[in-house]
């Protein structure tokens, strides 16, 4: 992030000031020193030559101050950061309430700030029945705090298109869970998609959290199971019949 730093006035003229003086003094034993060798030695060229690189190094310092003023003059950019990080995380996801207000659509990944976007969204309209799910998945965290608000809001949730990954969490925590004419539940256990890992996190703890979860779900153990043991690089996709028997979908 280019971001020019912003210098007090104060901070700029006693800087300014400093800088003047090292120049003087520097410019008073050039002269010293020029005049003990012209005594010495009677050369010119190394004389001549100190003096034209004590001028310039003058104007490289005059030209650097002068940028130096020019940035302590200029206005803030007034650039709210925060916000200009949500939308752009919000660009990755869209969530649509249909025309009756009973159906809110969610496509895209779940990212930061989709808890506190869909809460607000589910607050603000509470004639909300139905979400609509299609979403390769995304951050675990962000499924976890989606899910927890599906559930306290008592929502229906329906797989309209493809609902894998972290989204299946989001799919478990409908009331009544459905499969749509071109939806699709995907499944697999987890990965840190981090060179190298982040040793605060403990995969095995993760899942076995979420193990718990879809358990309490309905879900019977032997599909937990079954989801956990597919490897984080495939997608399982089970059958109708399966979703249904193992408690994932209701009737």
């Amino acid at each position: 992030m280019n971001q020019a730093v912003q210098l007090p006035i104060f901070v700029f003229f006693a800087l300014l000031s400093i800088d003047f003086a090292l120049l003087i003094f520097a410019g008073r034993n050039l002269l010293r020193a020029t005049d003990s060798h012209q005594s010495g030695s009677g050369a010119m060229a190394p004389v001549w030559g100190s003096y034209l690189a004590y001028l310039l190094l003058a104007l490289l310092s005059s030209s650097l101050w002068w940028e130096a003023w020019l940035i302590s003059n200029q206005e803030p950019d007034n650039i709210d950061f925060e916000a200009q990080r949500n939308a752009e995380h919000s660009a990755r996801y869209s969530l649509i309430l249909t025309p009756d207000g009973r159906i809110l659509d969610f496509k895209g990944e779940i990212t930061f700030g989709l808890t506190r976007r869909l809460k607000k969204v589910l607050s603000e309209n509470p004639e909300i029945e139905t979400l609509l799910l299609s979403s390769a998945g995304g951050l675990i965290y962000e499924a976890r705090g989606a899910a927890k608000l599906i559930a306290e809001f008592g929502l229906n949730t329906e797989a309209r298109g493809l609902c894998a990954s972290a989204c299946t969490l989001l799919f478990a925590a409908g009331n009544r869970r459905q499969i749509g004419m071109d939806g699709s539940l995907g499944f697999h256990s987890y990965q840190l998609r981090h060179f190298g890992g982040l040793p605060q996190i403990n995969i095995e703890k993760e899942q076995k959290r979420d193990e718990k979860y879809l358990i309490s779900r309905g879900v019977s153990e032997d599909f937990v199971k079954k989801v956990f043991e597919t490897s984080a690089e495939k997608l399982w996709f089970p059958s109708a019949d399966q979703l249904t028997k193992a408690g994932v979908t209701t009737n």
